[in-house]
């Protein structure tokens, strides 16, 4: 009986509203639905307006066959597909029957599951218990805030009463004077910062939208290890079709897996040597994702990486924190220019030419700026670069502060001795397995082996090669 009953109020909704459903609809277009009796997909014109999800026939008919209400629904992926179709989702209502669905692209089923999420009452619901939450939490700490303040008030109102005491005593009027104007220099900075936390924290009682809260209440420091994390979709290299991947900014890496349990990442993204572009749309394109698209761009290896997010804040977000990994990374560069070590197109036989003197030792080289130069330009012919640059990077993580050496050392790790090193450098496995084991503990001198070994390999191998060109380069000269 209560089934008819519902069957009968939505067909008068139906019937009353079929006009107006079709104005200021916030979304529609063509998606499979899944039989519930017979699971046979028909393809239905859908329009999303408010929190109804109305479906027609076809997209001419001004009378729906049906509505669902989203309204305190679960919403979720179906990403190994269901019944042979990809692209799939699924909407659960609390007390009612499961609707499937299939979309074209991936994109598209993005933008569904997007709009449909905010039309639901439960994160409506979430959102307003989240933001007092947060109200009442800031209104905590300025009560606290207020209460140290009425503490240092009344410690000063006490220090007066005894300096009016203790003037009586010459002897020791000097040492109360400095005493008190200690404990006025304290009480000043503590009232200034209570007035700039207390500002702070009604700052942010304004704030409406939930996700920039949380973005601002999280800000993480350089140091830190994990600065964003969330859903992306990335295009292959090869198989050019959009992946869904779970990717995670790491200090100066963008690191994504196939999904947030795994521990294993799939793809590692080295953000040092990066540019990052975000892509207009192109009026010639028929697909909408280049509207929340952009690109990764690695300078030494000339490879692009290419990623889609499901909105444009999204996709702002994220490219404000990866701008803000490489400019920081900039800074914290590891490279060996502070040697002398630059790279300006001279070949080795033209620099050959212009050493006036050469040192046969190698601690001498390895000191001389213009030696130096010519020895790296050698070994870039060699194809073996990377074991001078090695050494100077290691040099300088023990140079690096108290605060940066930890990224500096991740840094090392990641660019010569990681699984997709991109200047994987030549050493034993038993080397390379101690390293990679001591990172999830890392220290100072964890490279100082690894150091070693390309100090001998390069002085027993590299650096009579070396000589013994410079001798032919000069003969030809």
């Amino acid at each position: 009986e209560k089934k008819k009953m519902k069957l009968v109020s939505v067909e008068s909704f139906l019937r009353v509203r079929a006009v107006d459903i079709r104005s200021d609809s916030t979304f529609a277009g063509f998606m499979l639905k899944e039989g519930s009796k017979t699971k046979v997909w028909k393809n239905r014109y859908f329009v999303l307006k408010n929190d109804w999800l109305v479906y027609y026939e076809t997209e001419q008919d001004e009378v729906p066959i049906g509505a669902i209400l989203i309204a305190d629904v679960e919403i979720k992926y179906l990403d190994s597909g269901h019944n042979n179709k990809q692209y799939c989702f699924i909407i659960k209502p609390p007390q009612s029957k499961e609707y499937i669905f299939s979309c074209s692209d991936s994109f598209t089923m993005a933008k569904w599951v997007e709009l449909l999420s905010n039309a639901s009452y439960s994160k409506i619901k979430q959102n307003c218990s989240d933001l007092l939450e947060t109200q009442r939490k800031l209104e905590e700490q300025i009560q606290t805030l207020k209460r140290q303040q009425d503490s240092f008030l009344k410690t000063a109102t006490e220090m007066e009463t005894l300096k009016e005491s203790l003037k009586e005593s010459l002897g020791r009027e000097s040492k109360l004077q400095l005493r008190l104007t200690h404990l006025s220099t304290s009480q000043t900075s503590f009232s200034t910062s209570l007035t700039t936390e207390s500002q702070k924290s009604f700052k942010y009682l304004d704030i409406i939208d939930l996700d920039e809260l949380a973005l601002r209440l999280s800000v993480s420091d350089e140091t830190n290890c994990v600065v964003k994390e969330g859903w992306l979709f990335k295009r292959g290299l090869i198989n050019r079709t959009k992946k869904r991947r779970w990717c995670c900014l790491e200090g100066f890496t963008l690191i994504y897996f196939n999904s947030p349990e795994e521990k294993k990442p799939i793809g590692v993204i080295t953000l040092e040597n990066c540019l990052i572009n975000v892509e207009k749309p192109s009026r010639l394109s028929t697909d909408p994702s280049p509207y929340f698209n952009f690109t990764l761009h690695h300078a030494i290896t000339d490879r692009g990486y290419y990623f889609s997010a499901t909105s444009e804040l999204e996709r702002d977000s994220w490219v404000e924190a990866i701008r803000h990994s490489i400019q920081f990374a900039k800074k914290q560069k590891v490279v060996s220019e502070f040697f002398g070590i630059t790279e300006n197109g001279e070949s080795f036989e033209e620099l050959a030419k212009q050493l006036p003197k050469v040192s046969r030792s190698f601690d001498e080289i390895l000191t001389d700026t213009t030696q130096l130069h010519c020895f790296r330009a050698f070994l870039a012919k060699e194809y073996a670069s990377e074991n001078l640059l090695f050494y100077f990077d290691v040099e300088n993580l023990k140079k690096a502060s108290d605060k940066t050496w930890m990224i500096v050392a991740k840094n090392i790790y990641d660019q010569y001795l990681g699984p997709d090193a991109p200047s994987e450098v030549n050493l034993p496995i038993d080397i390379v397995n101690s390293i990679t084991a001591e990172m999830n503990s890392p220290h100072r001198k964890m490279f100082n082996v690894a150091q070693k070994e390309i100090y001998n390999l390069m002085r027993n191998d590299a650096v009579p090669r070396f000589f013994s060109a410079l001798d032919h380069a000069r003969r030809r000269k």
